[in-house]
């Protein structure tokens, strides 16, 4: 498991390296402090469209297209959803457009939860 190391070379730098601890042990010996583990980045929950249409059901997706043409506020969100080039799952306007089709019985809360958070898959990505 690599860490990140201050180690002290033969010339006397000092630097902070990414390594595991027998490399630091085997090419400084004696010269190394371990400062802590590799920050790990979080990878923001953004999908391709495809990606979105593939979380609902086919049910769920045909009665979701189906109320654009009697309810405004879900042709708003489909027209936002067009418009956009991914989707991130974290944003609000997205998780206001899936929680509002829990009242019109588009979706129930427990499957609108699990499409905003179930995680992204490698291929889901764009």
């Amino acid at each position: 498991m690599s860490n990140i190391y201050t180690v002290t070379d033969s010339d006397g730098f000092v630097r902070d390296i990414i390594a595991d601890q027998n490399f630091v042990e085997q090419y400084y010996p004696n010269r190394w402090v371990l400062v802590g583990p590799v920050p790990t980045i979080p990878v923001p929950p953004i999908i391709t469209k495809v990606a979105m249409i593939s979380r609902f059901t086919p049910q769920e997706y045909v009665g979701i297209v189906g109320a654009t043409s009697t309810d405004v506020e879900v042709q708003a969100w489909y027209d936002l959803f067009q418009a956009a080039s991914t989707v991130n799952l974290s944003d609000q306007r997205t998780i206001a457009g899936i929680n509002s089709f829990v009242p019109k019985n588009l979706l129930t809360q427990a499957r609108a939860d699990a499409i905003l958070t179930d995680p992204v898959q490698p291929d889901e990505r764009p």
